[in-house]
């Protein structure tokens, strides 16, 4: 893979929502986390804490528009191997092709799904390899204002194809198989990435870098496959008081250079990371539906000027679609304090979370949310969730299983019902 350590091409230029349609076929410089560099040390630089995290150029195709951003499946080739490389789940792809082109499977490659063309945007676009394979199971969360090169867009008759594709993936029936295709699975391996929500405004012990022993019971502890724990925890939350009592710290800015590249990390999280944090040894047990967790991860802090500026932040979430070796999450963030009263924020799509036995409390310039609270217990003590928490059920985020989470506890049963329901509604993904 080639550095980054270039400028970026020209053709990759600020775009809009009119640009995204259904169908769109584009790339873009994403930046993830990463367990280790792998064999493109270049283009992946060492952060905060220790961590990884590493820039590519991706393609993308959209499946699904949301308010300001859309869902794209990538484009991948998986180095050259397509679907018969190690762990790839051959039922989620596709083949891709140019048109002009033949779709390719590579010796004994057996794929379902029928193959999708694309129409080039202009005559210099050259074609596909022929190991490139739509990831229907991995859906990504890309905002409409990102630097974004035109690739050309799907054939219009295969555009319903594409997102009946995309709708299976996400769990819900969108229609009548075709003849030719495998049924799928509840526990196939999908995977939706990160738009964050913004996170809370008062920030926990983790984010300060204060001790606060996380205190689960040995059970817990066992069936997750999480530290031991013999010590309790001796912080106490404090009552919540009036939003506007809050104070955010600045953000502490770092340049980090690596490998000739230089970017600007931009970060809420100060001291040293939680000890708290850890890889699940469990994961199958520990990513149920209905899981609370918090997880540290980077994303582009947003500015199409600073494709190299990253923000890193610690961010909540609640798994909707457990995986093989993800989960499918929506983001819980107080929207620094505002509530669903920030700008842009569309308070139908959002619900109130609570502890069992408390009640639900609003912002002062809050009106009633027409979503009931979910209902969460609380298996961490050493974590204090803010009362003016929302849970965002119009973005759904993938979670890698390999990554550093802490857990908060889980939704309790009658609200994961009312859980799958919003997202459901949220998404129109109502089953046909």
């Amino acid at each position: 893979m080639a550095s980054l350590q270039e400028p970026l091409d020209p053709q990759y230029v600020s775009r809009t929502s009119d640009f995204f349609t259904i169908g769109k076929t584009f790339s873009t410089l994403i930046t993830e986390p990463r367990k280790s560099p792998g064999n493109d040390a270049a283009n992946t630089t060492t952060v905060r804490f220790g961590e990884l995290v590493h820039t590519r150029i991706a393609r993308f195709v959209v499946v699904q528009r949301g308010r300001g951003f859309v869902y794209g499946c990538e484009i991948q080739t998986y180095g050259g191997r397509g679907t018969l490389r190690k762990g790839c789940n051959a039922e989620e792809h596709s083949a891709v092709y140019m048109k002009g082109d033949q779709p390719v499977l590579m010796p004994g490659e057996v794929l379902a799904k029928k193959a999708i063309e694309i129409v080039p945007a202009t005559p210099d676009i050259g074609s596909l390899s022929r190991a490139s394979r739509i990831r229907f199971g991995r859906g990504v969360p890309i905002q409409c204002d990102v630097k974004a090169k035109d690739i050309g867009h799907v054939r219009e008759d295969h555009v319903p194809v594409l997102v009946s594709y995309w709708r299976r993936e996400m769990g819900m029936d969108s229609g009548k198989q075709d003849h030719d295709e495998l049924p799928t699975g509840s526990d196939r391996a999908t995977d939706v990435e990160n738009y964050v929500c913004p996170g809370p405004s008062t920030l926990d012990d983790a984010e300060k870098g204060r001790v606060a022993p996380d205190t689960y019971s040995s059970e817990i502890a066992d069936e997750y496959g999480m530290r031991p724990q013999d010590h309790k925890s001796q912080l106490v939350p404090q009552a919540h008081t009036s939003p506007n009592t809050h104070v955010t710290p600045a953000p502490r800015r770092d340049i980090i250079r690596s490998a000739g590249l230089e970017y600007v990390m931009i970060s809420e999280v100060g001291g040293e990371l939680h000890s708290g944090f850890e890889t699940i040894n469990k994961p199958r047990g520990f990513f149920k539906k209905g899981r609370i967790f918090m997880v540290l991860l980077p994303q582009p802090a947003g500015s199409p000027e600073t494709e190299r500026t990253v923000y890193w932040k610690i961010r909540r979430f609640i798994v909707v679609w457990p995986r093989q070796s993800h989960c499918l999450c929506v983001p819980v963030g107080t929207y620094n304090g505002k509530a669903t009263t920030k700008p842009g924020v569309v308070a139908q799509d959002h619900a109130p979370i609570i502890a069992a036995g408390s009640e639900a409390r609003l912002h002062p310039d809050e009106e009633a949310l027409q979503k009931a609270p979910l209902i969460m217990k609380v298996e961490n003590l050493g974590v204090f969730l803010d009362p003016l928490s929302r849970v965002n059920f119009a973005k759904i985020s993938t979670i890698e299983h390999n990554l550093k989470v802490r857990n908060i506890g889980r939704v309790l049963a009658d609200s994961i019902k009312d859980m799958e329901r919003y997202v459901a509604e949220t998404l129109q993904l109502t089953k046909t």
